[in-house]
C-alpha cells in the first residue's frame, strides 16, 4: 500500500537524487513504495545474498512488477550491491577467478533491476602491495566486463572507497586516482566504472568530515585528482568510529547511538 500524501522525491543541487539501501524481504515492490513514500528518488539493493557465492538461477518473479512500480513512483536511478565476498584486489587465484565471475554475474542481472550502477567493494591486497593490488583490481574488473555484452541498458560498475585495514586497497583518493589511471589504461573511463564514496570509510580513512574545511578540502581532491564524472554515488551510513584514522568502517544504522 503506497502513501497517499507521499509527495514527489527529494530535490538535490545538481539534479543529484537522494535514497537508501533497503532490503526485500517484505517483497520488491514493497521496497519501491518504502522508499517512494518518505520522499526518495534513489534505490540500492542486493539482488541475492550477499554472503553468498551462489546465485539464484532465475529472475525473481516479482522482477517485472518491480520495474513497473519503478516506473511508476519515479523512483531512479537504482544501484545493486554486489555481495561482500567479491576481492578482485588479491593474489589468491581461486578467490580472484570466482570473484570476476560474480561480478559479472551482477553486471549481467543489472538490466533486469533497471540498476544503473553495481557498487562492489575495492578489496585487499592481502599482503602482495598496493601496486600489485591495484594492477589485479583493473584486470579483474576488464575480465568481469568483458563477458557481459554491452548494451544500452549496462550498468557502470561503481567501486567504494575502503576504510584501510586489513590491506585495503582504495583508501585515500590518490589511490582512487591510480585506480582510475590503471581503468583508464584498459579503455574503462566514467561511462564504464567510477566510484562510490562512503563516509563512513572516509572518516574510518582520516578525513574529517567533522570540519567543514576537511570536507572542503576532500572535494577540492577529488575534483583535482579524479575530475568530473568519476563519482558515481555517495554512501552516508552513520559511523559508531571514533576518533578517525581508525582503518575501520564501523558504519551502522543512522540514528544509532
Amino acid at each position: 500500500m503506497t502513501d497517499p500524501a507521499a509527495g514527489p522525491p527529494l530535490a538535490l543541487p545538481g539534479g543529484r537524487t537522494l535514497g537508501a539501501h533497503l532490503p526485500m524481504a517484505g517483497g520488491m515492490v514493497r521496497a519501491v513504495d518504502r522508499i517512494a513514500d518518505v520522499g526518495g528518488g534513489a534505490l540500492q539493493v542486493f539482488t541475492d545474498n550477499p554472503a553468498s557465492w551462489r546465485r539464484r538461477a532465475e529472475p525473481p518473479a516479482e522482477q517485472p512488477a518491480f520495474r513497473a512500480r519503478l516506473a511508476e513512483r519515479g523512483v531512479g536511478p537504482v544501484a545493486i550491491h554486489a555481495p561482500y565476498l567479491v576481492n578482485l584486489a588479491g593474489p589468491e587465484e581461486e578467490l580472484y577467478a570466482r570473484s570476476v565471475e560474480l561480478l559479472a554475474s551482477e553486471v549481467a542481472v543489472a538490466p533486469g533491476f533497471d540498476a544503473r550502477f553495481v557498487n562492489v567493494h575495492i578489496g585487499s591486497h592481502r599482503g602482495a602491495g598496493r601496486e600489485s593490488g591495484i594492477a589485479r583490481l583493473a584486470e579483474g574488473i576488464d575480465l568481469a566486463l568483458s563477458r557481459v555484452p554491452r548494451h544500452p541498458a549496462a550498468p557502470v560498475v561503481a567501486l567504494e572507497d575502503s576504510a584501510g585495514g586489513g590491506f585495503a586497497v582504495g583508501v585515500t583518493v590518490e589511490d582512487l586516482a591510480d585506480i582510475a589511471e590503471a581503468l583508464e589504461v584498459r579503455g574503462l573511463g566514467p561511462d564504464r566504472v567510477a566510484f562510490c564514496l562512503d563516509t563512513a570509510h572516509l572518516w574510518g580513512a582520516g578525513y574529517a568530515l567533522d570540519d567543514p574545511d576537511g570536507v572542503d578540502d576532500l572535494l577540492a581532491r577529488v575534483e583535482s585528482l579524479l575530475g568530473p564524472g568519476r563519482i558515481a554515488m555517495v554512501r552516508t551510513p552513520h559511523s559508531r568510529v571514533s576518533p578517525i584514522t581508525s582503518r575501520r568502517r564501523g558504519w551502522t544504522r543512522a540514528g544509532t547511538p
